[in-house]
């Protein structure tokens, strides 16, 4: 189900493309060769690999903070930084075991604990939840999170009970409070998602709301978890925040609750672990991720989609993870950040009760990372990466998101084995990087032998101490938090990351005078907006994500700026086009139901605005526009490794001949650009034929360090990462034995497979719906005589970037004689020229691809069949022939002022004879015992011929020579048949 990711390497090699015949050598020789290429190849992995490893929490000055014994003080934590009535950061910590206030009628019901950053251990405050409720046992504080800087404040009570009917009811319960921590005005503040709903036990009478509980990443939601409802199946539940115009959503569907449509049995108590997600399935889409631990026996996780229509507002299961193990728990945390910084969110699931006897080692405990593939739809065939716990540790049981702790561009996560050392516990943080993740992970120790289940509880992903590093706070069940700072001075930086400032600044004007009151905006920042928009990655990265969003109060006429700290990431290829960071501003409802009743409507204002970061590129003029001199060279040798040298191959009609002797045939190819300008993304694509496998490169020691080597899977591929693109036309292989229509059963009979593939990308402004975009392609079909050339056998329907369908034109060009009718043979000439297109020697059909409004990039690919008949019964000369195809778009607009510039392109293919090596064929039985018989025979005749008589001897050896004619003309006879 899982597999366990290498670690990247990077190295050094001489720029050569060796192309090995391995035929040439005997078995023996050939299995010595790959296992020594194989220990090679390890052996300078070895040696070019460095690692940088560095701790950068300091554990010598550890802050501790505890709460009175038997509180469970840090069972659920949150880091919150407030801006009014001034700006502090804190730390939220639940005990839900603790006494009640005095005023309280009750005896234990459970606290939350406001804590500053001193080095006090009981620098911490109660905060009074008033509610003239039950209170008795109702584990207030078992679950509290921030939305984060200025935002709201949410903390649970899952065992608090209704006492309104004959029967108690574990509803459970949650409040929601201001950045302060004072309650919200309205009665808006209580949650109770399953109150006034059936008390039956098999409906909502045991929901236990706030078992887990997650603000949205858009700030507009609060997701619960209520893992009791409908008999421990658990619902999900999503509703605003404080903007009650929005639709609130529920797994079994909110309006007409229905339990078949939750997509889990009784007893998996869906809910136990929530969070959101605005990147999993698609861009901007909010999603919810939820953890049932005990569906399907092993667990199960669950990604969500908002469903909506005219009766029905459900939270519908469009993914379902199925844990491994049976009771492994998986699916008991989760964590959903973006692991190795491509732009789609990641998920890291706990399953901290798994283990497996069979392993080399006892495990208790596994942790499941998904890394997400683009465009979010593969999440059924992802093979997540498994980490594993030591036995009994309970390794999985909390997994954090806790920010970019190592400063590298990347975001990291910590997972929690409250069990490991003998019930003292470790933490283990794992660092993002660009290959997935890092799995040699960090380990923090209490460090203090009294306590106990360290690293039950984890928070962070936010700088506590103000000097611009996350930190991380860890929980136990000792009543007792520990918080690990980050030390700066042991940052070991591997790159040289180029920092940015994005300052945004707001302000307001009011046209009455006598206004002024404070008007409260949201804000969110994107950056690089243009290539996210095309699906690629970001160049740049936010050093605290959460900064990126949040709200900011505004008086009349004064203003108030904010800045975002940003970092560019290392080895990035695009240094042309300009980093754009759009920021987008709105007005929140906070209480619509005053607004309506007491003021006219505010109606949201949405002003998009756009800065950009420009690339100075020191070699590209003082236009800043490069203007580059590629030129590519090859040439085909056999390559001597004893001198590290390599001699050209023979040529034959200028062409190189490779003969069976031939143990290395390279490849060398020579890329240069003299008196040019800086060349930016720059690509080498080869395509090797199936007869040379790719054995190795070589890179000179001149280029070591600016080309990188990406070969496909079967060696048939390879592409050398050079600057801006550059491609090669491509080269085909024909031959066989020429076959009728009747013969041909498959596309394989056809002839050769070729692949066209026309790239559209539109670096300008979005079309949307002011014009569309048309390929026109003059299609090589027949020769002039009607003879078949290039054959199409696959269906044209290609997709765009939003997945949506493409139908080109005519649709009878595909296949259209569908492998039934015989085509007439005859003589073909084709004139004494390397050179075939449509204006002259070819018949071509027009096809026509409606590409619509092209905001971004679309790739459109064709598939035919070279016909083999006609090359073999073509009469020619020459060795080989360049076919054209002509391809250009064109642009239908419904305004004047949208144009496009010229894009009309030849492609030329250029096909070879294939030249067949002598063989020699297997002589049949039959032939040879006949041989023999007829041998004997003549012996037999000759010895014979001794005794006759003189006169008679010249009629014999006369009828013997005409015998003997007839024999060897029989037999050439047969062996033409057999062959």
């Amino acid at each position: 189900m899982c597999h366990i990711a290498s670690p990247s390497c990077s190295g050094s090699f001489f720029f050569w493309v060796i192309l090995q015949s391995l035929s040439a050598y005997p078995a023996p020789e050939r299995s010595t060769i790959m296992l020594f290429s194989q220990w090679a190849l390890l052996l300078t992995v070895w040696m070019l690999r460095v690692e940088v490893s560095s701790f950068n929490l300091d554990t010598q000055n550890v802050m501790n903070l505890r709460g009175e014994a038997g509180t469970l003080f840090g069972f659920s934590m949150a880091m919150h930084h407030q801006l009014k009535p001034s700006d502090e950061r804190v730390l939220l910590i639940g005990a839900p075991r603790a006494k009640a206030l005095p005023k309280h009628n009750a005896n234990v019901s459970g606290g939350l604990y406001r804590c500053k950053f001193t080095t006090q251990s009981d620098d911490c405050e109660r905060i009074s939840v008033d509610i003239k409720d039950h209170r008795e046992k109702q584990w207030l504080g078992v679950r509290v999170r921030s939305q984060g800087r200025g935002g709201k404040v949410v903390t649970c009570a899952h065992r608090y009970q209704d006492w309104s009917f004959d029967n108690r009811r574990l509803l459970g319960r949650c409040f929601v409070m201001e950045q302060d921590l004072t309650l919200m005005t309205d009665g808006a503040s209580t949650r109770t998602i399953c109150k006034n709903r059936e008390p039956e036990k098999h409906k909502f009478g045991y929901c236990q709301q706030g078992v887990s509980v997650a603000f949205s990443k858009d700030n507009k939601y609060l997701v619960y978890g209520a893992p009791g409802a409908y008999d421990w199946t658990g619902i999900v539940h999503m509703e605003p925040v404080n903007d009650f115009s929005l639709e609130t959503y529920e797994t079994g569907d909110y309006n007409q609750p229905q339990q078949k449509l939750i997509s889990v049995d009784i007893s998996s108590l869906l809910g136990f672990a929530v969070d959101t997600g605005m990147n999993l399935m698609k861009k901007g889409e909010l999603n919810v991720v939820a953890g049932a631990p005990r569906s399907n026996y092993s667990g199960e996780v669950l990604l969500l989609r908002p469903e909506e229509n005219a009766e029905s507002r459900n939270l519908k299961a469009e993914y379902i993870l199925q844990g491994p193990g049976l009771a492994s728990s998986f699916g008991y945390d989760l964590a959903v950040l973006d692991l190795n910084g491509d732009g789609w969110d990641d998920l890291v699931v706990g399953a901290p009760e798994f283990s497996n006897k069979s392993m080399d080692e006892d495990v208790g405990g596994a942790v499941y990372v998904y890394i997400n593939q683009p465009k979010g739809q593969r999440w059924k065939q992802i093979k997540p990466v498994c980490l594993y716990g030591k036995r009994e540790s309970m390794f999985g049981l909390a997994v954090a998101h806790i920010g970019d702790i190592n400063q590298d561009g990347y975001q990291d996560f910590a997972v929690s084995a409250p069990n490991e050392d003998t019930g003292r516990g470790r933490v283990y943080i794992y660092h993002g990087s660009a290959a997935e993740f890092h799995q040699k992970p960090e380990v923090l120790d209490a460090g203090v032998p009294s306590i106990k289940s360290f690293g039950y509880s984890l928070a962070g992903n936010m700088d506590i101490d103000d000097n611009g590093y996350p930190d991380l706070a860890v929980g136990s069940l000792s009543d007792s938090v520990q918080i690990y700072r980050l030390d700066v001075s042991y940052i070991h930086k591997i790159i040289d990351s180029c920092d940015i400032t994005a300052q945004s600044c707001f302000t307001y004007t009011a046209q009455t005078p006598t206004y002024n009151h404070k008007l409260r905006i949201s804000y969110t920042l994107k950056a690089d907006t243009l290539r996210i928009e095309r699906g690629l990655h970001s160049r740049v990265v936010f050093v605290n994500p959460e900064a990126a969003q949040g709200y900011q109060e505004l008086s009349e006429g004064k203003q108030e700026c904010i800045q975002t700290q940003l970092r560019l990431l290392g080895n990035i290829q695009d240094k042309l086009t300009s980093i754009f960071i759009s920021l987008s501003i709105s007005l929140p409802s906070n209480n619509p139901k005053q607004t309506i009743r007491n003021l006219p409507g505010l109606e949201p204002v949405l002003n998009a605005l756009q800065e950009h970061v420009t690339f100075r590129n020191a070699g590209c003029g003082t236009d800043n526009i490069c203007q580059s001199n590629l030129q590519l060279k090859y040439r085909f040798c056999t390559r001597d490794q004893q001198q590290d040298k390599c001699d050209p191959l023979a040529m034959g009609n200028d062409i190189p001949v490779i003969s069976p002797g031939d143990k290395n045939v390279a490849l060398e190819v020579t890329v240069t650009n003299k008196g040019g300008e800086d060349a930016h993304q720059s690509q080498l694509f080869v395509t090797f034929p199936e007869f040379l496998q790719l054995s190795s490169f070589e890179l000179k020691k001149s280029t070591q360090d600016q080309v990188n080597f990406n070969p496909n899977e079967n060696k048939t591929q390879a592409e050398f990462q050079l600057g801006n693109p550059f491609k090669r036309d491509s080269e085909l292989f024909f031959g066989g034995e020429v076959k009728d229509l009747k013969a041909m059963k498959s596309e394989d009979d056809i002839g050769s497979l070729v692949q066209y593939k026309f790239r559209i990308s539109n670096v300008g402004r979005p079309l949307k719906s002011f014009g569309s975009v048309v390929l026109n392609i003059q299609w090589p079909n027949a020769t002039k005589e009607g003879k078949r050339l290039l054959y199409l056998v696959q269906n044209l329907q290609i997709k765009d970037h939003r997945e949506n369908i493409i139908h080109c034109m005519p649709a009878d060009a595909i296949n259209p004689l569908r492998i039934t009718k015989v085509v007439p043979s005859g003589d073909i000439k084709l004139k004494n020229d390397h050179l075939l297109t449509c204006a002259d020697d070819l018949r071509c059909v027009a096809i026509k691809c409606p590409l619509e409004a092209v905001d971004s990039t679309t790739d459109v690919v064709f598939h035919a069949r070279l016909w083999n008949n006609t090359f073999l019964e073509v009469q020619f000369s020459l060795n080989y022939l360049d076919i054209v195809l002509d391809a250009f778009l064109t642009l239908n607009a419904t305004l004047q002022n949208i144009g496009m510039q010229p894009s009309d392109i030849k492609v030329k293919l250029t096909v070879f004879r294939e030249r067949k090596p002598a063989l020699f064929s297997r002589v049949p039985w039959w032939v040879i015992l006949l041989s023999i018989l007829t041998a004997l025979s003549f012996l037999i005749l000759w010895r014979f011929y001794f005794f006759l008589h003189r006169s008679k001897k010249v009629f014999f050896f006369f009828v013997f020579c005409v015998f003997l004619f007839l024999f060897l003309c029989c037999l050439n006879k047969m062996l033409r048949i057999n062959n």
